[in-house]
């Protein structure tokens, strides 16, 4: 389920794009998911922050949700949905990096082998698509929001054995959401001449992306290691490709459908392979 709304979200973002800036868009995403949570605490008592968490809540919003956003919008401006989500496709591997620095994680050899097989497809993806990296300034920005992304998992994998996933997410989203107020001065002017289009894809990506999304993916989080999930995300360049290509007619080539199979084969055996416990030691 994390797979499917978050590759739909590249192909939302462009056609939000179309009547907001990136600012504003961000903001009004955001303010959409924080009110979302707000309406559903009530029913699910959603539980706040202890006050020694409180910190790292305020980080994990602030990266993974406030400057995600910002990167996200700005760097999709001029680049296409599909490419822009190859290059978030380097997240797992910031993952792999920082869950071996942070939180002790590591993964076997074959895990290793699969890492690198499905980095390989998601990098034959992006050479066939060479001529949408056209502005540098764009895909560094999205390859900021990987990084953010990365930070992300890695600052809320501690918080879920204290918190339900639903509680991580609803706080990291009002942090979020919090925080992008100053970047919404533009909003209401921006919003009262947008495409309804426009308006009803941040909506959407509120709702889905970015509130049901991270619930989803939080709840896996508590389940499976870091580093190990982490590459499930692979499989949202080739779905998000298809969604692109069937919503604005980004018409994926052949280098993009042998890159997408790739990934999902070096998923397949990170997940397989990478999730099963270690044989006790032989006591011989």
């Amino acid at each position: 389920m994390t797979v499917l709304v978050w590759a739909s979200a590249f192909a939302a973002i462009r056609v939000a794009l179309r009547s907001y800036e990136p600012a504003a868009f961000a903001s009004l995403r955001l303010i959409v998911a924080g009110l979302a949570f707000a309406a559903l605490a009530p029913l699910v008592g959603l539980r706040l922050p202890g006050r020694a968490d409180w910190p790292r809540f305020v980080l994990a919003g602030a990266i993974g949700m406030t400057l995600y956003q910002l990167l996200l919008g700005f760097g999709e401006e001029d680049i296409a949905a599909g490419t822009a989500s190859l290059l978030i496709a380097t997240s797992p591997l910031w993952v792999v990096v920082f869950a071996r620095l942070f939180l002790g994680e590591r993964l076997g050899a074959v895990a290793l082998s699969g890492v690198a097989i499905a980095f390989a497809g998601a990098a034959v993806v992006a050479l066939s698509a060479t001529t949408e990296l056209r502005v540098a300034l764009n895909a560094a920005a999205i390859l900021g929001a990987a990084i953010c992304q990365a930070l992300y998992i890695v600052l809320t994998k501690p918080l879920l054995d204290r918190y339900r996933a639903l509680d991580v997410a609803a706080g990291t989203a009002w942090v979020g959401a919090v925080l992008s107020l100053p970047f919404a001065v533009r909003l209401p002017a921006q919003a009262a001449d947008a495409g309804l289009d426009s308006t009803l894809s941040i909506v959407y990506l509120g709702l889905f992306a970015s509130a049901l999304g991270f619930v989803f993916w939080t709840r896996a989080l508590q389940r499976l290691p870091a580093s190990v999930l982490a590459t499930v995300l692979w499989l949202v360049p080739p779905v998000a490709t298809l969604i692109a290509w069937l919503w604005l007619g980004e018409v994926p080539g052949r280098g993009v459908l042998a890159g997408g199979a790739l990934v999902v084969v070096g998923v397949a055996m990170v997940v397989s392979l990478g999730t099963r416990p270690r044989p006790a030691p032989n006591p011989a």
